[in-house]
């Protein structure tokens, strides 16, 4: 019997739980049918009560692999561009298998925290994974230290998602896994069978001035870049009057001064120079600061979901999924829907897509690359069906 995959999304744009709660349900009823779903991703704004929300989901289906977190935003094929609301994406199939684990305690240690969540899952699943969904804390988490500890326990699949966000509050995030809500986690949902994935990443930001080298760097904090202070790296292609900033954030390149990822400034010291980013900057790093504009940041979500499409290949996907960054929803302004507009332009008719903004995002870079974490990129994740297969879009 041929594989079959079922991909429904659910958005609703009421600010009452409760309210929430109904219509998305509702909404199920009438698309599902009597079918049941296996897993679920929930994507919800920060002031929803969780617990009520979550815990109504699971009681409608108790045996459904649900993870999910908070956002900066929501997007969805049955919503558009919206802030808080809740997405709902279902997955049913027969053939392709589920199996969500958290892990508590992220921001203490990563790699821990990464183990308990996949010893959870994994024993779930009837083959090894083929994909990993996760939705950590977007501010406890170190994202490239999570990032490499779930690469080192699942071996080189596809680990695709975003950190959780708070609406730019940057107070506290909600993770969640089954009917549970948490704080400081990271919660997983891995994939198996007869599973077709691609993934594209993109950004828009344009690296600028010549190669440097960060000379001194621990963890997210770069002291030096070229023997300088880091900040005096800015200053010096951007002038004294632009500071180290989300809207200029470091290239890290590979060998060939090709960009692997980018690293937002989130805080810095006018005294010592020293610049913080949101995530982790190597020491030995060749990096270069880059440029953006508006036009550029959409033009980048159309790279992202065309890149991914064109790896899918001619079969018809059974869903999309995007993991966008809250500092392009914040420089977009406005135009924020235009990212959605754009997907919506690129996805082929009847393919449901469901996304949100995070504080950090999780994708490989390249065909086959390495997972990689990232700041200020949209990543495009196209699923369905193995050759020959079939699915089924709503």
């Amino acid at each position: 019997m041929m594989a079959s995959l079922r991909v429904f999304t659910l958005h609703t744009d009421d600010v009452d739980t409760e309210g929430a709660l109904e219509d998305l349900l509702a909404q199920a009823e009438a698309q599902l049918g009597d079918r049941i779903p296996r897993a679920g991703l929930l994507f919800a704004a920060i002031d929803f009560d969780h617990d009520l929300l979550v815990g109504g989901l699971v009681a409608r289906w108790p045996q459904i692999q649900l993870i999910g977190c908070t956002t900066d935003g929501e997007a969805s094929s049955a919503g558009g561009f919206q802030e808080d609301s809740a997405v709902l994406t279902l997955f049913v199939s027969e053939h392709i298998h589920f199996a969500a684990g958290v892990g508590a305690g992220v921001g203490a240690d990563p790699l821990s925290a990464a183990r308990e969540a996949v010893a959870q899952a994994a024993p779930l699943l009837p083959s090894a994974p083929a994909l990993c969904f996760t939705t950590p804390d977007g501010l406890t988490t170190n994202g490239s230290a999570l990032v490499a500890g779930l690469g080192s326990l699942l071996g080189p699949i596809p680990i695709v998602g975003g950190t959780a966000a708070d609406q730019w509050r940057f107070r506290q995030t909600r993770q969640f896994c089954g009917g549970e809500v948490y704080s400081d986690a990271v919660p997983v949902l891995l994939v198996s069978g007869a599973l077709r994935v691609a993934v594209g990443v993109a950004s828009g930001w344009t690296p600028v001035g010549r190669t440097a080298i960060v000379t001194r760097a621990v963890g997210n904090t770069v002291y030096e870049i070229d023997n300088r202070p880091a900040a005096a790296f800015y200053e010096h292609y951007l002038g004294p009057q632009i500071k180290p900033s989300a809207e200029y954030p470091l290239a890290i390149l590979d060998r060939d001064g090709v960009p692997l990822y980018l690293r937002a400034a989130m805080s810095y010291d006018t005294e010592s120079g020293v610049v913080h980013f949101a995530g982790t900057v190597p020491e030995g790093a060749r990096v270069r600061l880059t440029e953006i504009s508006r036009e550029a940041i959409v033009n980048a979500c159309r790279t992202s979901v065309d890149t991914a499409l064109e790896r899918f290949g001619s079969a018809t996907p059974a869903a999309v999924l995007l993991f966008s960054c809250a500092a392009r929803k914040q420089l977009l302004g406005t135009r924020t829907a235009e990212e959605c507009e754009v997907v919506a332009s690129r996805v082929p008719p009847g393919v449901p897509f469901a996304g949100f903004y995070a504080n950090g995002e999780i994708g490989p870079t390249g065909a086959g690359g390495l997972t990689q974490f990232h700041n200020e990129t949209l990543v495009s994740v196209v699923l369905g069906c193995s050759a020959g297969a079939a699915g089924e879009r709503r």
